[in-house]
Formats: C-alpha cells, sequence, structure tokens
C-alpha cells in the first residue's frame, strides 16, 4: 500500500481521535432542560460520561419593575455517584461507568493506530503488510465506541433512571457518533486500499510497487 494512504488515513484517525476526546471530556452527552414560569428560573442538567453540570439561570425583577436581575450559577460533580444518584440495586450506574471504561479503550487502540500508520508510511518493507494490524486497531476502536453509543442511546430511550426521563441528546453525543462512524469509513477505505495493493492493482501501490505475497 503506498505511504499516501497512509498518510491520508493517519490525518483521518488523527481527526476521529480528536472527536472521541473532545465528546470524552463534555459535559452534554445528555441534556435536560427545566423551567420554572413563576419564579422565572431555568434549571439546565448536563451528563457527560464521567461528570453531571448543573445550570441555573434567574431573573428577578427589580424593585421598581422596570428592569430585572440575573443570576447564574453553574456546578459540576463526578457522576454517577452511589449517594446521589439511586445505585443501588440498579444497572444504570454500572453501565454509565462501563460506557466511560470502554470509551478510554477506544481512544487507546485509536493512538495505536496511529502509530502503526506511521510505521507503514516509513517503513517501506512493511508496508505491504502492516495495513493487517491498522485495520484491525481502527476497527477495535470503532465498535469500542459503538457500544459506548448503543449504551447511552439505550440509557435516555430506556430511561431507566428518571431524572433521564426528558433528556435530548447533545454535542457530545453526536461528536462520539461522528467518531465511531468516521472509523468504519476509515477501516473499509485501509481494507479495500490494503487488498488492492496486495492484489498489484497500480492504483494501490504507488511508484515502488511490490509483489503479492504468496
Amino acid at each position: 500500500m503506498r505511504a499516501t494512504s497512509y498518510l491520508l488515513a493517519f490525518a483521518a484517525v488523527t481527526l476521529t481521535l480528536i472527536l472521541n476526546i473532545v465528546s470524552s471530556k463534555r459535559v452534554d452527552w445528555l441534556v435536560v432542560r427545566y423551567k420554572e414560569n413563576a419564579i422565572r428560573t431555568k434549571v439546565t442538567f448536563f451528563y457527560g460520561l464521567a461528570e453531571r453540570c448543573q445550570e441555573t439561570i434567574s431573573q428577578i425583577p427589580t424593585p421598581s419593575g422596570d428592569g430585572k436581575f440575573t443570576y447564574r450559577s453553574y456546578e459540576c460533580r463526578p457522576f454517577p455517584q452511589q449517594d446521589y444518584d439511586q445505585c443501588d440495586g440498579d444497572s444504570f450506574c454500572t453501565a454509565w461507568r462501563a460506557a466511560y471504561y470502554i470509551d478510554q479503550v477506544a481512544i487507546g487502540f485509536a493512538a495505536l493506530a496511529l502509530a502503526g500508520i506511521l510505521i507503514g508510511a516509513t517503513t517501506h518493507s512493511r508496508r505491504r503488510r502492516v495495513w493487517r494490524s491498522v485495520v484491525g486497531l481502527v476497527l477495535v476502536a470503532a465498535l469500542c465506541q459503538i457500544a459506548v453509543f448503543a449504551i447511552i442511546t439505550d440509557v435516555f430511550e430506556e430511561a431507566p433512571f428518571p431524572a433521564l426521563d426528558t433528556a435530548r441528546p447533545a454535542l457530545g453525543y453526536i461528536f462520539h457518533f461522528l467518531a465511531w462512524l468516521l472509523n468504519i469509513l476509515i477501516t473499509l477505505g485501509i481494507l479495500v486500499a490494503g487488498v488492492s495493493a496486495d492484489a498489484g492493482h497500480a492504483w494501490a501501490l504507488g511508484d515502488r510497487g511490490y509483489e503479492p505475497i504468496a
């Protein structure tokens, strides 16, 4: 497989790794909004893989009635927690924590895939066989990401945690979806290029072709 293909794969996997890391750090995978008209207060809960944040915005009229004061608070804590999130006798907390750890595994495999791509791009003698390892690493990363996506999707659709009854997916969730979708496409792209190179197709071999392995 030509070095150009490896470099394109490196750029693509780097993009998905960045998306994965950003989504992992974001607290807006699921968002729940409440509005209290009587006291003119909006409360928004943001749920990330390892953290829950609460934003409260209150608008208080001035004594003269011709203006208002705006109060805003933003607090975060680890999530889920045994004492606050009804973890006793419920699989919700276990599933949510599992999603976080599986996501870290996905990040690790994507990083290993980048290392493999660099080896393929810079070492001509290994270029014709290292693509198989890269395909495997990117595929495992994608499968881990899909598992995380499935767990979080099941949680907000089935709502085993009452606080998420009205939750809606947000940017963290969307970034993660894009990451695993791109990883699947990258896996297919590298697979096609690698198989084509082994079969002797010129477009995949480049200027310095090699004989297919017997």
